[in-house]
Order: C-alpha cells, then structure tokens, then sequence
C-alpha cells in the first residue's frame, strides 16, 4: 500500500481508483487476520493469538468502512479531507515502518536462499501467477473489464507489505531478516515496476 497506493493514483483513473483501494482493504484485511494470527502463533498459544489479534486496530477500521459503504452513509467532510490528506503520509509511513525496522537489526547476515526464495517469488513467480490467471480468466469467463485488469498486474509487481517487517519486529520473530526483504524488495520495485508499467501497458 505505502508504495502501490501513490502509483495507483498517479496512473489510474478517478473511476478506476476505487476498485484498487477495496482490493487494498482486501490486503490489509488478509494481513491483519490470518497473517497477523500466524505469526503471532510463532510465539503465542491459539488462544493468546487470537486476543492480541483482537487489539489490532486495522481489523475494526477496515470493517467500520465497509459498514459505511454497505449502507450507504454519508461521511463528513472533515473526514473525507483527512483522508485524501493521508495519502500522502501514507508513502511515508510505510517508509518509516521500514526505517525503524531496519535500525533495530544489531547484525547483518545475508541469508541466500530465504532471499532468493522471498524475492523470486514476490518479482518473479507472482507477476507470471497473475499473466496466467487473467489469462485463463479471459479464455473461460471474460467478466474482467480490461481496467480492472490492470489493478491485478500492479499488485503483482509491488514489493512486499511493511506490515511485514512491523509484525516480525513486534513478535521478534527474525525481524532483521523480514526488514531487509522488505527494504530490498522496495529498492527492487523501484526500478522494476516503472519497466513492467510500461511493457505491459499500464501507462
């Protein structure tokens, strides 16, 4: 999100945009449920999992939106201004979560086949997951409009979540190994999705 939302808005439409922010709520739901609880069970009982999951703060945001959609309610405008005023920190937000993570890594060990391993198959195995499946999607069904196609293959080539390096740093669980891959994973995006951006049409 931290670097796919920018982007998002930078390369699509006011029309389009709204469909790739409820595919993020999507993210953020998966992430902050089943990823938050299985890396809690790293450290915690099921039970301790699941009451430390509750206190997540982005499980009741993400349900509280969706509440507001579904019945169609009006938000305020202080809110609405808040919340186009927070994309921008959204960016560096991200970047600090990163940051932090980083600066709490007391030894640096390369470790080669859990980057080559997280790194292949977030740059390599995902984008061609995604070509595949939209591909066999527009041989068998078609129900994709070619816009929202676009959304799949951005997704596929954004880097890892920070949320990744946040959680393995909140339950010390490798946290230097998960805040390199996010680090390296972003410096990796920055040079790989402007080319695919561009090879594969999305600008």
């Amino acid at each position: 999100g931290y670097l796919g939302v920018p982007v998002a808005i930078a390369i699509f439409t006011d029309q389009i945009l709204p469909a790739y922010l409820l595919i993020m709520v999507a993210t953020v739901i998966y992430e902050s449920t089943l990823g938050y609880y299985f890396i809690a069970r790293g450290k915690f009982s099921p039970r301790q999992a699941l009451l430390k999951l509750a206190r997540l703060p982005m499980v009741y945001a993400a349900a509280l939106g969706l509440l507001f959609a579904i019945n169609h309610w009006d938000i305020p405008q202080t809110w609405q201004n808040a919340a186009r005023d927070f994309r921008g920190f959204y960016v560096i937000s991200g970047a600090l979560i990163i940051g932090i993570s980083l600066a709490q890594v007391k030894k640096w060990r390369f470790d080669a086949p859990f980057f080559g391993t997280i790194l292949g198959v977030k740059f390599i195995l995902w984008p061609l997951a995604a070509l595949a499946a939209l591909w066999l999607e527009s041989q068998f069904f078609d129900a994709i409009p070619q816009e929202h196609r676009s959304i799949i293959l951005l997704m596929s080539l954004l880097p890892l979540a920070a949320n990744t390096a946040a959680f393995a740093a909140l339950f010390d669980i490798h946290p230097d190994k998960a805040a390199t891959a996010v680090a390296a994973s972003t410096l990796i995006a920055t040079v790989t999705l402007p080319v695919c951006a561009v090879l594969l049409g999305l600008v």
